[in-house]
């Protein structure tokens, strides 16, 4: 009822316990399952069952997988929309704006990723902008630093499969803004449910529960 006549997004429902056909087709293994078809690609929700969660699983994946803002109430409705997202500022060519956008492709379904210019984002930031990526949360934004990244991923060893496919990349910048958007993509104190555990884990932070 949240999506239905106020997006273009169709909305279906299907017993697989009647349809086999169908729960075979599209490897379906546990009620309820909610997929999300976009042209071939299938995804599988992932996240806690509440309808925000829902809605905006839906909402990311609908349009592309990076957002562009150009206005102050554009990114008021951002912020309105989920207490954290990503921002990259700047022309939208070049090394880090292709990993950014490789990112966004990547987490589509789980965050919100946006751009805008330099000059539209120093309204948000609040600091001189030319090419920059930064995570806003906590009511707060954090930017990304290579440098500072690449040495807390070496001194940590943390290595993963994308990171041994771009070893012929000396500055190995796509690991060091994997490490970061992982790392920053929940708030500083965030509820561990069933459908972040797993995403939590993934940080590679050290984490404390109560």
């Amino acid at each position: 009822q949240s999506l239905v006549g106020k997006v273009p997004i169709r909305v279906g429902r299907i017993d697989c316990t009647r349809f086999t056909s169908v729960a075979t087709e599209f490897g379906i293994k546990g009620f309820p399952t909610i997929l999300f078809m976009k042209g071939d690609s299938v995804f599988s929700y992932e996240g806690d069952r509440t309808r925000d969660d829902l809605v905006n699983f839906a909402l990311r994946l609908m349009g592309p997988s990076v957002t562009k803002i150009d206005t102050k109430s554009d990114f008021e409705m951002a912020k309105k929309r989920s207490e954290l997202f990503f921002l990259f500022a700047g022309e939208t060519e070049g090394t880090e704006w292709e990993h950014y956008e490789k990112m966004a492709t990547k987490l589509q379904q789980h965050e919100f990723f946006y751009f805008s210019d330099a000059k539209t984002a120093e309204i948000f930031s609040g600091a001189k902008e030319t090419q920059s990526i930064r995570v806003y949360k906590d009511d707060s934004s954090y930017k990304f630093d290579e440098e500072s990244e690449h040495f807390e991923r070496t001194l940590r060893d943390l290595t993963t499969n994308e990171e041994q496919i771009n070893q012929g990349n000396p500055r190995n910048f796509t690991a060091s803004l994997q490490h970061w958007i992982l790392r920053e993509r929940f708030p500083k104190f965030v509820k561990v449910t069933r459908g972040r555990f797993s995403h939590l884990m993934s940080t590679k932070k050290l984490l404390v529960t109560a």
